[in-house]
């Protein structure tokens, strides 16, 4: 499969850290502070999949060492998206008080135009249609989210 990519100057085509990798390291070519506090990451270049195919852009696990967030997580490409591929981010308020490090204020951001900034996954898009029923089949477990408990 191919997946038709173009490069936006000074972008860097993704890559994969390792041979059996599950999503490509995408790189930053410039970051643009916001007034809301929230940083714009440009990922240099723009993608289209192939028919039946999307994109998803998600948080680099090292990410979880800073009090950011990648906004839209996860975010999607379709085929017919044709602009350059982004990543905002968001500053967290830093809530570990035991730790004078953390107390207050937020994390400077932590990538540099050059760094890989959040990865890009290419899944299939499975069709479906929706069949309304009166009742579903199976047990309800009730609760909501965490209802089967933590053990």
């Amino acid at each position: 499969m191919k997946v038709k990519i173009k490069l936006i100057e000074d972008g860097k085509i993704p890559v994969k850290g390792e041979k059996n990798a599950m999503c490509w390291d995408c790189y930053v070519r410039k970051i643009e502070h916001l007034e809301n506090g929230k940083v714009k990451c440009y990922l240099g270049f723009a993608a289209t999949p192939p028919n039946g195919y999307g994109i998803r852009l998600i948080p680099r696990s090292n990410l979880t060492k800073y009090f950011w967030v990648l906004n839209n997580s996860v975010g999607i490409g379709d085929e017919d998206y044709k602009n350059e591929y982004l990543a905002i981010f968001t500053p967290l308020p830093k809530r570990n008080i035991s730790i004078p490090q953390f107390s207050t204020g937020l994390d400077l951001f932590p990538y540099e135009a050059g760094d890989r900034v959040c990865q890009m996954e290419i899944y299939k898009r499975e069709d479906f249609e929706f069949e309304q029923v009166e009742e579903l089949p199976g047990n309800d477990r009730g609760g909501g989210m965490g209802s089967t408990g933590l053990k």
